[in-house]
């Protein structure tokens, strides 16, 4: 018996056409899932520092002692004592408070040092530090943004690399 011509399977250009098709979606979906992945990330990172500079503010005035936000050591990612790039800690009387970890394709970089500290009134010591948030792949370095936290312990947010961006 032999087939009719209208019952033909597929031909081979247009399963090629096809996958050709679902590769560029595919390739776009991917670009689009990495930037959203990216941006969420860095909104996250923003506000795990937030709460742990409310959390050690609250500590220190609760218990009349300095807290601290130290970064994590030792980490595969910190070549100098201003990159934070694994996560940080909150510290109160010699206690880990929380912790907050980093995911690998977010950078951040604080300008005072391995640690900030709180004294026991709440007020931030390191007036003019800055925190960068940055993405490590460069098409999304747009997404940039510095932390500033200033001598009265405000913290103002500034879209680029530093505190005087506009």
């Amino acid at each position: 018996m032999s087939a009719s011509p209208s019952a033909r399977g597929f031909v081979s250009l247009e399963i090629l056409v096809t996958l050709t098709l679902l590769s560029i979606i595919g390739s776009w979906s991917y670009n689009l899932l990495d930037y959203w992945l990216t941006k969420v990330s860095l909104l996250s990172a923003k506000n795990a520092w937030v709460s742990s500079i409310n959390l050690a503010r609250a500590l220190s005035l609760g218990q009349g002692e300095s807290s601290y936000i130290r970064r994590i050591e030792p980490c595969q990612y910190n070549h100098n004592k201003l990159n934070w790039n694994c996560g940080w800690q909150v510290i109160h009387q010699e206690k880990i408070k929380k912790v907050v970890r980093l995911p690998s394709y977010i950078k951040v970089d604080f300008s005072g040092g391995d640690f900030m500290q709180t004294t026991s009134t709440g007020d931030t010591l390191g007036g003019g530090a800055s925190a960068r948030f940055t993405p490590k792949n460069s098409l999304w370095q747009h997404l940039s943004f510095t932390a500033c936290v200033n001598i009265a312990s405000r913290i103002r947010y500034v879209q680029g690399i530093g505190c005087n961006a506009k």
